[in-house]
Protein backbone atom coordinates (compact mmCIF):
# COMPACT_ATOMS: atom_id res chain seq x y z
CA UNK A 1 0.00 0.00 0.00
CA UNK A 2 1.35 3.42 -0.92
CA UNK A 3 1.28 5.88 2.00
CA UNK A 4 -1.05 8.82 1.40
CA UNK A 5 1.82 11.17 2.29
CA UNK A 6 3.77 9.82 -0.71
CA UNK A 7 0.83 10.30 -3.09
CA UNK A 8 0.24 13.81 -1.78
CA UNK A 9 3.96 14.54 -2.14
CA UNK A 10 3.56 13.72 -5.85
CA UNK A 11 0.54 16.03 -6.09
CA UNK A 12 -1.95 13.14 -6.30
CA UNK A 13 -5.13 13.45 -4.27
CA UNK A 14 -5.78 9.95 -2.82
CA UNK A 15 -9.54 10.56 -2.98
CA UNK A 16 -9.30 10.93 -6.77
CA UNK A 17 -7.67 7.52 -7.36
CA UNK A 18 -9.95 5.27 -9.38
CA UNK A 19 -7.79 2.13 -9.40
CA UNK A 20 -4.56 0.84 -7.91
CA UNK A 21 -2.85 -2.43 -8.89
CA UNK A 22 -0.01 -3.29 -6.52
CA UNK A 23 2.83 -5.80 -6.65
CA UNK A 24 3.76 -6.14 -2.98
CA UNK A 25 6.84 -8.28 -3.70
CA UNK A 26 8.54 -5.48 -5.61
CA UNK A 27 6.80 -2.41 -4.08
CA UNK A 28 5.38 -1.29 -7.44
CA UNK A 29 1.88 0.01 -8.10
CA UNK A 30 0.00 1.24 -11.15
CA UNK A 31 -2.18 4.15 -10.05
CA UNK A 32 -5.10 5.42 -12.13
CA UNK A 33 -6.00 8.97 -11.18
CA UNK A 34 -8.62 10.77 -13.26
CA UNK A 35 -7.51 10.07 -16.86
CA UNK A 36 -3.83 9.42 -16.09
CA UNK A 37 -2.08 6.17 -15.23
CA UNK A 38 1.15 6.38 -13.24
CA UNK A 39 3.61 3.86 -11.91
CA UNK A 40 4.78 4.36 -8.32
CA UNK A 41 7.74 2.42 -7.02
CA UNK A 42 9.61 2.26 -3.72
CA UNK A 43 13.39 1.80 -3.42
CA UNK A 44 15.27 1.33 -0.16
CA UNK A 45 17.28 4.50 0.35
CA UNK A 46 20.35 2.58 1.56
CA UNK A 47 20.44 0.73 -1.79
CA UNK A 48 20.15 3.84 -3.99
CA UNK A 49 23.62 5.11 -4.80
CA UNK A 50 22.81 8.51 -6.23
CA UNK A 51 21.12 11.47 -4.56
CA UNK A 52 17.67 12.31 -5.93
CA UNK A 53 18.76 15.58 -7.51
CA UNK A 54 21.65 13.83 -9.29
CA UNK A 55 19.35 11.13 -10.72
CA UNK A 56 17.05 13.82 -12.09
CA UNK A 57 20.06 15.69 -13.51
CA UNK A 58 21.30 12.45 -15.12
CA UNK A 59 17.92 11.88 -16.77
CA UNK A 60 17.94 15.40 -18.15
CA UNK A 61 21.49 15.03 -19.52
CA UNK A 62 20.73 11.69 -21.14
CA UNK A 63 17.59 13.10 -22.74
CA UNK A 64 19.49 16.13 -24.04
CA UNK A 65 21.98 13.70 -25.64
CA UNK A 66 19.12 11.81 -27.35
CA UNK A 67 19.28 8.65 -25.23
CA UNK A 68 16.17 6.89 -26.58
CA UNK A 69 15.35 4.50 -23.72
CA UNK A 70 14.21 6.88 -20.97
CA UNK A 71 10.67 6.58 -19.62
CA UNK A 72 8.25 9.13 -21.09
CA UNK A 73 8.39 12.48 -19.25
CA UNK A 74 5.48 13.32 -16.96
CA UNK A 75 5.09 16.61 -18.80
CA UNK A 76 7.19 18.81 -21.03
CA UNK A 77 10.59 19.30 -19.42
CA UNK A 78 9.52 17.31 -16.35
CA UNK A 79 11.30 14.04 -15.66
CA UNK A 80 10.13 11.27 -13.37
CA UNK A 81 9.49 12.61 -9.84
CA UNK A 82 11.42 11.30 -6.85
CA UNK A 83 10.81 11.91 -3.14
CA UNK A 84 12.12 10.46 0.12
CA UNK A 85 9.76 9.15 2.79
CA UNK A 86 10.58 7.07 5.88
CA UNK A 87 13.82 5.58 4.61
CA UNK A 88 12.62 4.90 1.10
CA UNK A 89 12.99 6.68 -2.23
CA UNK A 90 9.68 6.75 -4.09
CA UNK A 91 9.43 7.38 -7.83
CA UNK A 92 6.49 8.52 -9.92
CA UNK A 93 6.50 8.01 -13.66
CA UNK A 94 4.20 7.53 -16.62
CA UNK A 95 2.83 3.99 -16.84
CA UNK A 96 4.04 2.18 -19.97
CA UNK A 97 1.83 -0.60 -21.35
CA UNK A 98 4.57 -3.17 -21.93
CA UNK A 99 4.87 -6.85 -22.78
CA UNK A 100 4.88 -9.36 -19.92
CA UNK A 101 8.05 -8.59 -17.93
CA UNK A 102 11.06 -10.88 -17.82
CA UNK A 103 12.95 -11.58 -14.66
CA UNK A 104 16.27 -13.21 -13.87
CA UNK A 105 14.70 -16.64 -13.30
CA UNK A 106 13.86 -16.86 -17.02
CA UNK A 107 17.33 -17.06 -18.59
CA UNK A 108 16.43 -19.89 -20.93
CA UNK A 109 13.49 -17.97 -22.40
CA UNK A 110 15.58 -15.13 -23.83
CA UNK A 111 15.70 -15.16 -27.61
CA UNK A 112 18.67 -13.92 -29.63
CA UNK A 113 16.59 -10.85 -30.40
CA UNK A 114 16.10 -10.09 -26.71
CA UNK A 115 19.83 -10.57 -26.07
CA UNK A 116 20.78 -8.27 -28.95
CA UNK A 117 18.32 -5.58 -27.89
CA UNK A 118 19.51 -5.68 -24.28
CA UNK A 119 23.06 -5.23 -25.57
CA UNK A 120 21.90 -2.24 -27.65
CA UNK A 121 20.33 -0.59 -24.60
CA UNK A 122 23.48 -1.05 -22.51
CA UNK A 123 25.90 0.00 -25.26
CA UNK A 124 23.81 3.10 -25.89
CA UNK A 125 23.81 4.00 -22.18
CA UNK A 126 27.59 3.57 -21.92
CA UNK A 127 28.29 5.52 -25.14
CA UNK A 128 25.98 8.34 -24.12
CA UNK A 129 27.23 8.47 -20.54
CA UNK A 130 30.83 8.51 -21.73
CA UNK A 131 30.05 11.52 -23.96
CA UNK A 132 28.26 13.31 -21.12
CA UNK A 133 31.24 12.84 -18.78
CA UNK A 134 33.80 13.68 -21.49
CA UNK A 135 32.07 17.02 -22.04
CA UNK A 136 32.60 17.92 -18.39
CA UNK A 137 29.05 17.56 -17.11
CA UNK A 138 28.85 18.41 -13.41
CA UNK A 139 27.34 15.06 -12.47
CA UNK A 140 27.93 14.12 -8.85
CA UNK A 141 27.21 10.40 -9.05
CA UNK A 142 29.11 8.08 -6.70
CA UNK A 143 32.26 6.40 -7.98
CA UNK A 144 31.83 2.64 -8.14
CA UNK A 145 34.99 0.58 -7.73
CA UNK A 146 33.56 -2.15 -5.49
CA UNK A 147 34.00 -0.26 -2.22
CA UNK A 148 30.37 0.91 -2.28
CA UNK A 149 29.38 -2.57 -1.10
CA UNK A 150 32.09 -2.90 1.58
CA UNK A 151 29.53 -3.53 4.35
CA UNK A 152 27.75 -6.07 2.17
CA UNK A 153 31.03 -7.87 1.41
CA UNK A 154 31.77 -8.11 5.14
CA UNK A 155 28.36 -9.68 5.72
CA UNK A 156 28.92 -12.03 2.77
CA UNK A 157 32.31 -13.03 4.14
CA UNK A 158 30.79 -13.73 7.56
CA UNK A 159 28.00 -15.81 6.02
CA UNK A 160 30.52 -17.79 3.96
CA UNK A 161 32.80 -18.47 6.92
CA UNK A 162 30.01 -19.56 9.22
CA UNK A 163 27.68 -21.02 6.63
CA UNK A 164 24.52 -22.60 7.95
CA UNK A 165 25.47 -21.68 11.53
CA UNK A 166 24.60 -18.05 10.82
CA UNK A 167 21.91 -18.67 8.24
CA UNK A 168 19.00 -21.00 9.06
CA UNK A 169 17.71 -20.37 5.56
CA UNK A 170 20.85 -21.87 4.02
CA UNK A 171 20.68 -24.81 6.41
CA UNK A 172 17.10 -25.55 5.41
CA UNK A 173 17.98 -25.30 1.72
CA UNK A 174 20.97 -27.59 2.27
CA UNK A 175 23.42 -25.11 0.75
CA UNK A 176 27.03 -25.15 1.91
CA UNK A 177 28.90 -21.96 1.06
CA UNK A 178 31.93 -22.11 3.35
CA UNK A 179 34.34 -22.71 0.40
CA UNK A 180 33.29 -19.40 -1.16
CA UNK A 181 34.98 -17.17 1.44
CA UNK A 182 38.34 -17.28 -0.34
CA UNK A 183 36.60 -16.78 -3.70
CA UNK A 184 35.08 -13.53 -2.43
CA UNK A 185 38.43 -12.26 -1.11
CA UNK A 186 40.14 -13.04 -4.42
CA UNK A 187 37.43 -11.36 -6.51
CA UNK A 188 37.53 -8.20 -4.38
CA UNK A 189 41.32 -8.00 -4.65
CA UNK A 190 41.14 -8.16 -8.45
CA UNK A 191 38.41 -5.49 -8.64
CA UNK A 192 40.13 -3.10 -6.22
CA UNK A 193 43.47 -3.49 -8.03
CA UNK A 194 41.79 -2.93 -11.40
CA UNK A 195 40.22 0.37 -10.38
CA UNK A 196 41.00 2.93 -13.08
CA UNK A 197 42.11 0.36 -15.67
CA UNK A 198 39.25 1.34 -18.00
CA UNK A 199 37.67 4.72 -18.76
CA UNK A 200 34.60 5.55 -16.74
CA UNK A 201 31.05 5.57 -18.07
CA UNK A 202 27.65 6.04 -16.48
CA UNK A 203 27.07 2.53 -15.12
CA UNK A 204 23.44 1.56 -14.64
CA UNK A 205 24.22 -0.53 -11.57
CA UNK A 206 21.16 -2.80 -11.71
CA UNK A 207 21.00 -3.93 -15.32
CA UNK A 208 18.70 -6.95 -15.18
CA UNK A 209 15.81 -8.14 -17.38
CA UNK A 210 13.08 -6.60 -15.23
CA UNK A 211 14.57 -3.16 -15.79
CA UNK A 212 14.04 -3.25 -19.56
CA UNK A 213 10.49 -2.80 -20.79
CA UNK A 214 9.69 -4.40 -24.14
CA UNK A 215 6.75 -3.02 -26.10
CA UNK A 216 5.54 -5.25 -28.94
CA UNK A 217 8.82 -7.15 -28.73
CA UNK A 218 10.99 -4.04 -28.93
CA UNK A 219 13.21 -2.79 -26.08
CA UNK A 220 11.71 0.60 -25.28
CA UNK A 221 12.39 1.77 -21.72
CA UNK A 222 15.29 1.39 -19.26
CA UNK A 223 14.20 1.67 -15.63
CA UNK A 224 15.83 2.33 -12.24
CA UNK A 225 18.58 4.87 -12.84
CA UNK A 226 18.45 5.41 -9.06
CA UNK A 227 21.28 2.86 -8.84
CA UNK A 228 23.54 4.63 -11.34
CA UNK A 229 27.19 5.37 -10.63
CA UNK A 230 30.35 6.39 -12.43
CA UNK A 231 32.65 3.46 -13.08
CA UNK A 232 33.93 0.78 -15.42
CA UNK A 233 31.65 -0.54 -18.19
CA UNK A 234 32.55 -4.04 -16.91
CA UNK A 235 30.34 -3.38 -13.87
CA UNK A 236 27.20 -3.64 -16.00
CA UNK A 237 28.52 -6.26 -18.44
CA UNK A 238 29.44 -8.74 -15.70
CA UNK A 239 26.28 -8.08 -13.70
CA UNK A 240 24.17 -8.52 -16.83
CA UNK A 241 25.78 -11.88 -17.64
CA UNK A 242 24.73 -13.12 -14.20
CA UNK A 243 21.29 -11.52 -14.00
CA UNK A 244 20.29 -12.30 -17.62
CA UNK A 245 22.00 -15.60 -18.29
CA UNK A 246 22.65 -17.50 -15.03
CA UNK A 247 20.85 -20.83 -15.17
CA UNK A 248 20.86 -24.04 -13.18
CA UNK A 249 20.06 -25.81 -16.47
CA UNK A 250 23.50 -24.94 -17.90
CA UNK A 251 26.52 -27.04 -17.00
CA UNK A 252 28.67 -24.04 -16.11
CA UNK A 253 25.91 -21.94 -14.55
CA UNK A 254 25.62 -19.60 -17.55
CA UNK A 255 23.53 -19.84 -20.70
CA UNK A 256 26.77 -19.58 -22.64
CA UNK A 257 25.38 -19.15 -26.15
CA UNK A 258 23.06 -16.31 -25.13
CA UNK A 259 25.70 -14.59 -22.96
CA UNK A 260 28.26 -14.62 -25.75
CA UNK A 261 25.70 -13.32 -28.23
CA UNK A 262 25.02 -10.44 -25.82
CA UNK A 263 28.73 -9.67 -25.28
CA UNK A 264 29.60 -9.86 -28.99
CA UNK A 265 26.72 -7.62 -29.97
CA UNK A 266 27.63 -5.08 -27.27
CA UNK A 267 31.22 -4.93 -28.56
CA UNK A 268 30.05 -4.56 -32.17
CA UNK A 269 27.98 -1.52 -31.18
CA UNK A 270 30.95 0.38 -29.76
CA UNK A 271 32.55 3.01 -31.96
CA UNK A 272 36.14 2.26 -32.91
CA UNK A 273 37.48 5.26 -30.99
CA UNK A 274 35.93 4.21 -27.66
CA UNK A 275 38.82 3.10 -25.44
CA UNK A 276 37.14 0.02 -23.97
CA UNK A 277 36.04 -1.53 -27.29
CA UNK A 278 38.73 -4.23 -27.18
CA UNK A 279 38.50 -5.00 -23.46
CA UNK A 280 37.96 -8.71 -24.15
CA UNK A 281 41.42 -8.97 -25.77
CA UNK A 282 43.17 -8.06 -22.50
CA UNK A 283 43.83 -10.87 -20.01
CA UNK A 284 43.73 -8.47 -17.05
CA UNK A 285 40.38 -7.03 -18.10
CA UNK A 286 38.90 -10.47 -18.70
CA UNK A 287 40.10 -11.41 -15.19
CA UNK A 288 38.37 -8.30 -13.86
CA UNK A 289 35.19 -9.20 -15.76
CA UNK A 290 35.16 -12.70 -14.24
CA UNK A 291 35.81 -11.26 -10.76
CA UNK A 292 32.89 -8.88 -11.21
CA UNK A 293 30.73 -11.83 -12.26
CA UNK A 294 31.65 -13.52 -8.98
CA UNK A 295 30.72 -10.38 -7.05
CA UNK A 296 27.38 -10.22 -8.88
CA UNK A 297 26.72 -13.83 -7.83
CA UNK A 298 27.60 -12.94 -4.22
CA UNK A 299 25.16 -10.01 -4.34
CA UNK A 300 22.47 -12.36 -5.64
CA UNK A 301 23.24 -14.75 -2.78
CA UNK A 302 23.20 -11.96 -0.19
CA UNK A 303 19.88 -10.52 -1.39
CA UNK A 304 18.36 -14.01 -1.55
CA UNK A 305 19.40 -14.81 2.02
CA UNK A 306 18.19 -11.41 3.21
CA UNK A 307 14.83 -12.04 1.54
CA UNK A 308 14.50 -15.59 2.89
CA UNK A 309 15.28 -14.57 6.45
CA UNK A 310 12.85 -11.67 6.36
CA UNK A 311 10.15 -13.95 4.92
CA UNK A 312 10.63 -17.55 6.21
CA UNK A 313 7.46 -18.69 4.44
CA UNK A 314 9.31 -18.25 1.16
CA UNK A 315 11.36 -21.36 1.96
CA UNK A 316 8.29 -23.52 1.61
CA UNK A 317 7.60 -22.27 -1.90
CA UNK A 318 9.42 -22.09 -5.21
CA UNK A 319 10.12 -18.43 -4.41
CA UNK A 320 12.52 -16.15 -6.24
CA UNK A 321 14.56 -15.91 -3.03
CA UNK A 322 15.04 -19.68 -2.74
CA UNK A 323 15.79 -19.94 -6.45
CA UNK A 324 18.28 -17.08 -6.18
CA UNK A 325 20.14 -18.75 -3.32
CA UNK A 326 20.41 -22.05 -5.19
CA UNK A 327 21.33 -20.38 -8.47
CA UNK A 328 24.06 -18.17 -6.98
CA UNK A 329 25.67 -21.17 -5.27
CA UNK A 330 25.50 -23.21 -8.47
CA UNK A 331 27.00 -20.29 -10.36
CA UNK A 332 29.87 -19.82 -7.91
CA UNK A 333 30.66 -23.52 -8.16
CA UNK A 334 30.67 -23.59 -11.95
CA UNK A 335 31.03 -20.18 -13.63
CA UNK A 336 34.85 -20.48 -13.86
CA UNK A 337 34.14 -22.80 -16.81
CA UNK A 338 32.21 -20.11 -18.73
CA UNK A 339 34.01 -19.83 -22.09
CA UNK A 340 33.82 -16.28 -23.39
CA UNK A 341 33.47 -15.90 -27.17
Amino acid sequence: MIPHSVLEGFGINPSQIRKMNSDTSSCVAAVTCQENVYVVKAHRKDQCRAAIEEVLKLRGLLRSHDFPYLPPPLAQDEEEKLIEFEGQVWSLGVFVEADAPFDWTMAQQWSQSHCAQAAEVLACLHRTGYRVLARGAALNLPRFDGTYFDKTWEKCRSICKNGATNSPALAELGLGIEPFAERLTAALAIVYNSSGSLPVVVAHGDFHPGNILFVDGKASVLLDLEYASIGSPLIDLAYACVMFFASCDSANGINEQAANHFLRHYNELLDEHLPWKDWSKSESRVAEFRARMDLAAFLMLFWAIEGLESCPAALATASGFAYGARLSCFLLNNSHRFAMF
